[in-house]
């Protein structure tokens, strides 16, 4: 999952790498067809993969994605980071918000909010815009 406006220019640009990347496997014609092959298929596959992400990104970010109403308790982490980015509401701010550092965020982000307290998880909701009621 892309978290910031960053790692949305940073998969961008990894995407226009592997977009290159795919043409000149294509047009390769030496060594064995299916070696080519092989390289063809894994370079769709991370593409068709980042281009959901940035999809997905682009679109909570413009207010598009709607959000689970309950979501399970396995969803959580991810629900609490999609509003995040849907409410417009940089890593920075929800520090801000929180009293916590941006570092610290991005910590909680990428681990699914391993570790953090319910104190934490009910502080980022209402910080992003969820009611936990």
């Amino acid at each position: 999952m892309i978290y910031t406006d960053e790692q949305f220019a940073i998969s961008g640009g990894v995407l226009r790498q592997l977009e290159a990347g795919l043409e000149a496997a294509r047009e390769r014609r030496t060594g064995r067809a299916w070696v080519r092959d092989l390289e063809v298929a894994a370079l769709e596959s991370q593409i068709e993969d980042i281009e959901a992400e940035l999809r997905e990104y682009r679109q909570l970010r413009d207010g598009h994605v709607p959000l689970a109403e309950a979501p399970a308790i396995d969803e959580l982490p991810r629900v609490l980071a999609k509003a995040r980015i849907r409410s417009g509401v940089s890593q920075g701010d929800l520090a801000a918000r929180l009293g916590t550092t941006p570092e610290q965020v991005q910590r909680f982000e990428e681990s699914d909010y391993a570790g953090a307290s319910l104190d934490t998880l009910l502080a980022v909701s209402h910080a992003v815009g969820i009611d936990p009621a």
